[in-house]
């Protein structure tokens, strides 16, 4: 089958080579569905769907040039295959993410969904197999005082499942905890320093106006290079 169909790959209009692939395919094509039929009567049900589908992608690939016949209830014992896989892949990935083997049910889930997008409710699981492990990382950063970090997983956790958990309320806390760290850490650095602004004065050495939050942001950074 292969040569022929590289024959019409070159030449598409090659008479000879559509009846012969016709002929090859065809045949590979049925073998492929005597194998998959086997395997759903012997309820091996993800080889069942594995060999459908590349039955399928095989057929798919040969239709470019010629035309495959496939009894309709093939599609039939397929959909009974998948659906008995799935309700195993589901209970299985289930029982993982209650486990907290969240990357192996995430595998899971994300198999399921490429079999069936719409399955049960796999699309909110998915997404939770993705989240939980963020948000635990969150508490542990949290916890560590790594603010920054904290606050960049619960982000992560917040743009997969919006409000989950308390993502929201420990986001804004490592938020609030890295800005009074970072201020804690200033004014280490400025402990004991002498800052020097140059401003206008007169001759009893008194300053026209006064000295904005600016010029001591300026300063600061200039002389000690903190923002």
């Amino acid at each position: 089958a292969k040569y022929y169909y590289m024959a019409l790959q070159k030449n598409s209009n090659n008479v000879e080579a559509k009846i012969y692939l016709k002929k090859t395919a065809q045949l590979i094509l049925d073998n492929k569905m005597a194998d998959f039929y086997k395997a759903h009567g012997m309820e091996s049900y993800k080889t069942a769907v594995y060999s459908y589908l590349d039955a399928m992608e095989f057929k798919g690939k040969m239709e470019r040039f010629i035309s495959l016949d496939v009894a309709p209830y093939y599609e039939e014992y397929f959909e009974e295959s998948k659906e008995n896989y799935l309700e195993d892949r589901y209970e299985e990935a289930n029982e993982l993410l209650e486990a907290g083997r969240f990357e192996q049910s995430q595998e899971i889930f994300e198999e399921i969904a490429k079999l069936d997008p719409n399955y049960e409710d796999v699309k909110a699981l998915k997404k939770v197999s993705k989240a939980e492990p963020l948000y635990n990382e969150g508490l542990e950063a949290l916890e560590a005082k790594k603010y920054r970090e904290a606050y960049a997983k619960f982000d992560e956790v917040i743009q997969l499942k919006g409000a989950y958990k308390d993502a929201i309320k420990y986001k804004e806390e490592a938020k609030e905890a890295a800005r009074v760290d970072e201020y804690k850490q200033m004014a280490e650095k400025l402990d004991g320093q002498t800052l020097k602004i140059g401003v206008k004065a007169g001759t009893s050495g008194k300053i026209f106006g006064s000295v904005t939050n600016i010029q001591l942001s300026q300063a600061i950074n200039d002389q000690f290079g903190l923002d």
